[in-house]
């Protein structure tokens, strides 16, 4: 709040339980020539946290495959508790938006699978 300048605007999303249900639990596979990338995420519905690790071979110039490995842990935060501590920032007008349309508040946010948070400073 306090780096904005007076009137500011300040967006930002963040995963929605509905969307770690969507898309962090199960296995995922890409392959291709240039890269192959493993995909697994854990979340539990009602949890407040996700794990993902992502792990993969990148082709190098020379042909040869080198292997990476990441490990992602998430935080799940409720939209309603977001928003109110946004309120008590000092952020007015806060709303939950989709990500194809910023400019108007989501009636059902709690659906989205990424809730995009659009604040002002006055």
């Amino acid at each position: 709040f306090n780096s904005l300048q007076s009137p500011g605007l300040f967006v930002f999303d963040l995963n929605t339980p509905a969307g770690f249900l969507q898309r962090w639990n199960g296995m995922e596979l890409r392959d291709n020539e240039d890269l192959t990338l493993i995909n697994r995420g854990i979340y539990s519905e009602g949890s407040k946290h996700a794990f993902t690790s992502i792990t993969g071979f990148v082709r190098n110039p020379d042909g040869s495959y080198e292997r990476f490995t990441q490990k992602v842990f998430e935080t799940v935060f409720d939209i309603k508790e977001v928003l109110e501590l946004l309120s008590q920032a000092g952020f007015v007008g806060s709303y939950v938006a989709a990500p194809h349309d910023l400019s108007t508040a989501e009636r059902r946010p709690d659906q989205l699978d990424r809730a995009f948070f659009v604040c002002r400073r006055e």
